[in-house]
């Protein structure tokens, strides 16, 4: 059942959760300027400048992705996985989603559906064609049994070593955004934002991780995230970043590299398109998955399979990673990378 209840947390981080509400969206501002003003951001404050990046990133209400995800171990063994993602984010803020699983062989077809309210209340339904096409929600003790609903968002999804976070965007009212001195690395410019959990005591606190938001795209490029301690544990880059509309850039490949377990994730994204024209009006239903993803056996015959292994299958993958990316999974960590949180290098 770990799959499954993976899957349920890799229902959020495609989704692209936050807080913006549609007339956030609404508001066109050059990257380089504070939401509402003209003033830039080069005196903006932390929290600012996450917001800014936020309200760019949430431009497009409607969203059609395919994607791989690639798992790398320890001995470079790889492993992909081949999904969809449909979202929608309509006038009140509100939100749909659809993640929906083409590959391994053995999860095929299973999805995810998820919903969030203007006030940003959570709803998922997670649908099974093995299993009858049992439809599971987040209030059914099943779900829970299946640990499902033990949905912390810095849990890993999909087997990956992802979040819901490192993908779907910071909850700002979670965090403290303290700006730190601006970098400059490989000839960009960079604000360089320290994250502390809100709820912790400003005096002793520890940051969790640290963003770097390149200042010309306004995108979190790179993101290093930190032990109690203030030892780096795991990193996130972007790559492959495109303009996809007039001041609006975002990657088509994230990769993060966990060092403590010697294990990389990538995301690939193999084709985004941003039109309704790619969301059926009832794409966002089980009606929908139940007519173009039928169950696989009758439900009565489901109580069969309950304690049957959901682990994915290796398959090869489709094409070869950009060995400048393999080089950097084995590269070690450089004095910059091994900097402790509470003492940025500048």
């Amino acid at each position: 059942m770990k799959i499954l209840s993976r899957l349920v947390l890799a229902g959020l981080l495609t989704a692209g959760l936050t807080t913006a509400t549609a007339n956030n969206l609404s508001n066109k501002h050059s990257p380089g300027q504070l939401s509402g003003t003209d003033e830039p951001l080069e005196n903006a404050t932390g929290l600012q400048i996450m917001q800014a990046v936020e309200r760019l990133q949430m431009a497009f209400p409607a969203v059609f992705e395919r994607q791989s995800m690639i798992l790398v171990d320890a001995s470079g063994n790889r492993e992909t996985r081949k999904l969809r993602r449909y979202s929608r984010i309509n006038r009140d803020g509100s939100g749909e989603y659809l993640l929906l699983l083409d590959s391994p062989t053995d999860v095929a077809g299973v999805a995810l559906l998820a919903s969030q309210s203007a006030d940003g209340q959570m709803t998922r339904q997670l649908y099974l064609p093995a299993l009858g096409g049992k439809i599971i929600s987040n209030t059914e003790q099943a779900l829970a049994a299946a640990d499902a609903l033990n949905n912390d968002h810095l849990s890993p999804v999909l087997g990956s070593d992802f979040s819901i976070e490192d993908l779907s965007g910071d909850n700002l009212t979670h965090y403290r955004y303290e700006r730190q001195r601006d970098r400059r690395i490989e000839g960009a410019e960079y604000y360089q934002i320290a994250v502390y959990n809100k709820a912790a005591n400003p005096l002793t606190a520890v940051a969790v991780k640290r963003h770097y938001v390149q200042k010309n795209r306004m995108v979190i490029t790179r993101t290093d995230y930190f032990n109690e301690f203030g030892e780096l544990s795991k990193q996130r880059s972007a790559h492959d970043i495109q303009a996809v509309s007039n001041g609006i850039w975002q990657p088509n490949m994230q990769l993060l590299n966990n060092i403590k377990a010697a294990h990389q994730s990538i995301i690939k994204i193999e084709q985004r398109v941003f039109s309704a024209d790619y969301l059926p009006t009832d794409v966002f239903t089980t009606g929908w998955l139940l007519a173009n993803h039928p169950p696989l056996l009758p439900p009565a015959e489901t109580t069969k399979l309950t304690t049957t292994s959901q682990s994915a299958t290796a398959e090869p993958l489709a094409e070869e990673l950009p060995a400048e990316l393999l080089k950097k999974f084995s590269a070690p960590a450089t004095e910059e990378t091994k900097t402790s949180a509470g003492v940025p290098t500048l």
